[in-house]
């Protein structure tokens, strides 16, 4: 598969023009991994042999600086080079108290470590984690679907509690769980809590934050950390508690979220942007230490971008609602210009907006219906398309221009696919204490539903 992808003449131009720095998410090894299990069907099975021959073709395929990475400001370099490790498949066992489980696994996971910082002069350290070697089992599995069925998304209260393990309700987890007339004994309930990076490498993460002294953090984040919510609770009479759209990225481990956070609001960490992918769109806005409290503190802004070949997240959503004509009235609206992607309305503005849209065009019933905190933080959602983001920083201002190229299903020959839109975002410096301004989307071409070419901020229904 990697020989295939490095056949490709584009692709072989742009890594000689310019530096790559990678990171993985789970393809790599398998469909939403953690730790060496793998999870193509059901809960899946330990996969501890396919785990090292994954990290040694990863190794072989792709350049990276791993055992060669100097130390960081006193901060010692945990990535190393491959080391073939000999592993069996086998249960996963015990595990430390932190999730990581002993045994095969942890001698499969020891063959490959890529969490890393490289420096760029003053002006950027860039802090590259790997968000899937190390992260607990998933909170929503088999067991827990069967309790939950029935909601469009997995609910928000469901999925903090069992995150949350034995930490739940300070210190006293409910002995069960319950979702409408069903009820299970709470699972996690002996548990630590659920865990993104794994406890040495959000150690090492928090470390190399406060030591940095650059002017800018980039967070190599492969799993987006913006909320992306659906606010059921607002639908009258509808019986439905607000859901969180995908739990295979941060909204799966929102406890370490808001932690890490939390951290970087607490010791005045300022300029840190996450730079993420994973859910095939576009996406901007700034990363709440705590989604859910009354006053919202932003520390931080990310910015996340779409596939390159891979099908666009509107797509999957338009084919999911087609049997179903409520929820399909929040991710399409018909107009002159055929199907329009509503998802990115919904999204951003809440379910109620999304489903107005398809009845009135009127600005005032939608910012009489318009819910602000829909999805906390989230300002802007491109979900059909496919492209890359370029982000250049200066002295006090970083800049992200997401160029969205649109439909890659047929060859544009060798001048490239046409630019659809490009979407320009600025944020200046901020200090640590202060909280980052998002200014954008400004837009050259078309911009996506419900955006308008004049829009500066807020979406308005076209």
């Amino acid at each position: 598969l990697y020989k295939t992808y490095l056949s490709d003449p584009d692709l072989q131009a742009a890594r000689a023009r310019f530096p790559f720095v990678h990171t993985w998410d789970d393809h790599e090894f398998t469909n939403n991994a953690w730790q060496s299990y793998g999870s193509y069907f059901g809960d899946g099975e330990p996969a501890q042999k396919r785990k090292v021959v994954a990290n040694r073709a990863w190794f072989e395929f792709i350049p990276a600086v791993l055992s060669q990475a100097p130390r960081f400001n006193g901060i010692a370099a945990p990535a190393h080079d491959f080391r073939n490790a000999q592993v069996e498949d086998a249960p996963m066992g015990a595990h430390d108290g932190d999730f990581l489980f002993d045994g095969e696994n942890a001698r499969a996971l020891s063959s490959l470590t890529i969490y890393r910082t490289l420096r760029w002069g003053a002006m950027l350290d860039l802090v590259v984690t790997d968000l899937r070697s190390y992260r607990s089992p998933p909170v929503i599995n088999e067991e827990t679907k069967a309790l939950i069925e029935g909601a469009p998304v997995p609910p928000v209260r469901v999925v903090k509690v069992l995150d949350a393990g034995r930490t739940a309700n300070d210190g006293n987890p409910p002995d069960t769980i319950a979702y409408g007339d069903r009820e299970i004994p709470n699972p996690r309930a002996d548990a630590p809590p659920g865990t993104h990076m794994g406890n040495p490498q959000k150690t090492w993460f928090k470390d190399v934050m406060k030591a940095s002294k650059a002017e800018w953090r980039i967070w190599t984040n492969s799993c987006p950390a913006l909320q992306m919510r659906l606010d059921f609770s607002k639908i009258p009479f509808a019986g439905l508690e607000d859901g969180y759209v995908g739990t295979d990225a941060w909204q799966g481990y929102p406890g370490e979220l808001s932690e890490l956070l939390s951290f970087l609001r607490d010791e005045k960490i300022g300029n840190v942007i996450s730079l993420s992918g994973d859910y095939h769109a576009f996406a901007a806005g700034r990363l709440p230490a705590d989604p859910d409290a009354e006053t919202l503190a932003f520390p931080a802004v990310e910015f996340m971008t779409a596939a390159v070949s891979s099908g666009s997240m509107f797509e999957g959503v338009e084919r999911g609602t087609r049997d179903n004509g409520f929820f399909r009235r929040a991710a399409i609206v018909e107009g002159e210009n055929g199907i329009q992607p509503n998802w990115n309305n919904t999204l951003v503005n809440g379910f109620r907006a999304g489903i107005l849209v398809n009845y009135s065009s009127s600005d005032y019933l939608l910012n009489l219906v318009r819910n602000e905190r829909a999805s906390p933080g989230l300002d802007y959602v491109d979900s059909d398309g496919h492209g890359y983001t370029l982000v250049t920083l200066d002295e006090g201002r970083a800049e992200a221009v997401q160029v969205n190229v649109g439909d890659v299903r047929t060859d544009a020959g060798p001048e490239g696919s046409p630019v659809t839109r490009r979407a320009r975002f600025t944020v200046k410096g901020w200090a640590g204490g202060e909280e980052p301004v998002l200014e954008g989307p400004d837009f050259e071409g078309t911009p996506p539903y419900p955006w308008k070419a004049e829009a500066k901020t807020d979406p308005q229904p076209v």
